[in-house]
């Protein structure tokens, strides 16, 4: 018998369930770094603020602006309105 040799390293029970945390851990890091690997910069995990995200309501406005669906002075009206410098009426 062979007791002390193996996967555990000697340590019985608690040594194997390090050693499947421990690659558990490892294959979890892997698979994180290939999914949410390529966000370059633009917060941790995945997490974005609203002036990095592409589909902030700013771009959502310039978009529009640009392919002509809203005319300049409602674009200008509604970023002063987002930006806080002028409350819109209903």
């Amino acid at each position: 018998m062979m007791y002390g040799y193996g996967v555990s390293h000697g340590l019985g029970f608690v040594g194997e369930i390090f050693s499947l945390v421990f690659w558990a851990a490892i294959i979890w890091l892997i698979i994180g770094l290939v999914r949410g690997g390529h966000h370059h910069g633009k917060g941790c995990c995945g997490g974005h603020s609203d002036e990095q995200r592409p589909d902030s309501a700013t771009e959502i406005l310039r978009q529009r602006f640009a392919k002509g669906e809203i005319s300049k002075e409602e674009f200008e009206s509604r970023i002063d309105v987002l930006e806080g410098k002028k409350v819109e009426k209903s």
